[in-house]
């Protein structure tokens, strides 16, 4: 990431690794999101995790996950999560296909293993949706209604009491975890948390209601 040639084979060069291994931590939770549930996450969205991100979503690369993947299981050995069923939050297909891959699929079968949990794709996205990093706050609440469903494949008593855990990338101002989460509700979950790798600051601190 730095530019500097590296040996053949590999994408990052050893400060480059280091420094990415500094920026993921125990996990913690994110308090400046409008969300009814939890969100825990392991790392601000900013320097060179921001940056391997970035390349993880958009050029993109599975050999840069290869990296960060084993900094995520550090940081979940605090075990202050649990979960029954590690769901990630879904890309569009047509966007999956031509990416390759879903990297909230990638991280949440690295944590339900780190967890000893099921993995399971529960969710589908059904609106193709603009990425929220271009939308404003309140656009990326509207750019999200109806864009998830329960798969019909998902038999919805396996999920009856269970522990549900929701994993994306990145959360910012919390609507795509809180959209999640309210199509994962007819489930009737005992609980729903949300875990994400990185977690972007909002530009502006969440209104008080003071009603």
């Amino acid at each position: 990431m730095c530019g500097i040639k590296t040996e053949r084979c590999d994408i990052l060069c050893p400060d480059c690794l280091k420094d990415l291994s500094q920026k993921i931590f125990p996990v913690f939770q994110i308090k400046d999101v409008s969300s009814e549930i939890s969100i825990w996450a392991t790392s601000e969205y900013k320097g060179s995790l921001a940056h391997a991100i970035r390349i993880l979503k958009y050029r993109p690369s599975r050999r840069i996950w290869e990296k960060i993947s084993p900094f995520l299981e550090t940081a979940l050995q605090s075990k202050k999560i649990k979960a029954d069923v590690v769901i990630p939050v879904p890309l569009f297909p047509e966007r999956e296909k031509k990416r390759g891959f879903n990297q909230a699929a990638l991280i949440a079968e690295k944590v339900a293993f780190c967890l000893n949990s099921n993995f399971s794709p529960v969710l589908e996205r059904t609106i193709h949706t603009a990425p929220q990093a271009s939308l404003s706050e309140e656009d990326r609440q509207r750019n999200l209604k109806n864009a998830f469903r329960i798969s019909p494949k998902v038999i919805p008593e396996a999920f009856l009491g269970k522990k549900l855990l929701l994993i994306d990338d990145v959360a910012t101002t919390g609507s795509t975890i809180s959209e999640c989460a309210r199509v994962l509700r007819s489930l009737k979950p005992l609980t729903i948390e949300a875990l994400v790798l990185s977690h972007s600051f909002r530009k502006f601190p969440i209104k008080e209601n003071n009603g």
